[in-house]
């Protein structure tokens, strides 16, 4: 498999549920407002600042990186983390990471009253209260009356594993399924979804090529490393957990940018904190800008074709192929114009039935494509355009 077409792979097997497109999509502040609107249940909240991959050391102990800080506009510190696997006690890691961030964003000589509100918000995609809700709030209760008291810490606990029909359960059908957007209800998160899954522009922002580390020594990530241990301990031979690790670790999306073929793919001039990829001499940004058939290039070409053609702005969307696993196509429509994007997302010949007299090619990523051919080779995807009189 040639290295774009793993990318592609990769992008593509991908949910927001997961660190590496969660990491990305986080970097947007409307989608962190969006998703936390929902499930604070306040549509009037504001996200004033937003750092994800947010890390917090810890001198004395145990660091940690938060999967995205965001600052609230009525001074709340936010917390959203998301968790696939049930591997360990997640409300303890929700305890340590709530101190952390309380003590990180206490000054000194701060009375405590002053201290700002934290909140956590542990999405995952299991139930952990096995109570059939998909939204818990742990609330402070003094046991001997009843009474609920606050200490300016909020947590809350969202799964995907319940379907109640609520609105946060919709948002999750979002996060944990392929195929799910919904540009009504979350039109944010759905635009983000479906940048990094079914764009170039997405692809090429996510990155390069996972790093399919070889031994456990090049992983750095703690969570990597207790899986390591525990499959291990449960007589796991090396290669299976390897090859877990290479497929599901986080470090994947930690690895330094390549900017070139130098050393450490002109990153540092010292030692990075985790080794670089090794075919960074070959995918690398240097590379890309001496390519004209690179993502690179075609981004370009496509950020042209928006800023000229008002179709691809202003026209309605009007999907395809609907039933199709393979090909992800869909027209725009406006006045008298037509815009049509067919794509194949996987590496075998894809034949569709469409009727394509009186379409032009304006982009294609395969040099020779034909529009009146009805097949869409391996990874080929077409833009089309048609203007009637």
């Amino acid at each position: 498999m040639g290295n774009r077409a793993r990318i592609r792979r990769d992008a593509m097997s991908l949910n927001p549920i997961d660190d590496a497109l969660f990491q990305k999509m986080a970097e947007d502040t409307e989608f962190c407002q969006e998703i936390l609107q929902v499930i604070l249940n306040d549509k009037a909240l504001q996200v004033m600042d937003n750092v994800p991959q947010f890390m917090i050391k810890n001198l004395q102990g145990r660091s940690c990186i938060l999967d995205v800080k965001c600052t609230l506009g009525d001074g709340r510190i936010v917390n959203a983390e998301v968790q696939k696997s049930d591997n360990d006690d997640h409300q303890r890691r929700v305890r340590y990471n709530a101190a952390l961030l309380t003590a990180n964003i206490a000054e000194p000589g701060d009375r405590f009253k002053s201290i700002p509100n934290v909140v956590v918000v542990f999405i995952s995609k299991f139930d952990m209260y096995k109570s059939g809700k998909a939204l818990y709030h742990v609330d402070r209760i003094i046991r001997e009356n009843g009474t609920m008291v606050d200490n300016g810490f909020s947590e809350l606990y969202v799964n995907a594993e319940v379907q109640d029909d609520s609105d946060v359960a919709k948002l999750m059908d979002i996060f944990t399924r392929h195929d799910a957007y919904d540009d009504e209800m979350f039109p944010i998160t759905s635009k983000r979804k479906r940048l990094f899954k079914t764009t170039e522009e997405g692809v090429n922002e996510i990155g390069m090529t996972n790093h399919y580390f070889d031994c456990i020594e090049k992983y750095r990530d703690v969570e990597s490393i207790n899986a390591y241990n525990i499959l291990k301990e449960k007589g796991k031979d090396e290669a299976y957990i390897l090859k877990v690790l290479q497929e599901k670790s986080r470090d994947n999306a930690r690895t330094p940018m390549q900017w070139d073929d130098s050393e450490n793919a002109g990153f540092t001039h010292g030692k990075p904190w985790i080794s670089v990829i090794d075919n960074y001499k070959d995918i690398n940004v240097k590379n890309a800008l001496n390519d004209t058939n690179s993502v690179f290039y075609h981004y370009k070409k496509l950020i042209s074709l928006r800023k000229e053609y008002a179709i691809i702005q202003e026209g309605n969307y009007v999907p395809l192929f609907e039933a199709d696993d393979a090909i992800f196509a869909y027209k725009r429509v406006l006045n008298n114009e037509e815009l049509l994007v067919l794509s194949n997302f996987y590496g075998k010949e894809c034949i569709f039935d469409m009727n394509l007299n009186g379409y032009e090619i304006l982009l294609s990523n395969y040099a020779d494509s034909l529009n009146t051919n009805h097949t869409l080779r391996p990874y080929e995807s077409l833009v089309l355009y048609k203007k009637s009189k």
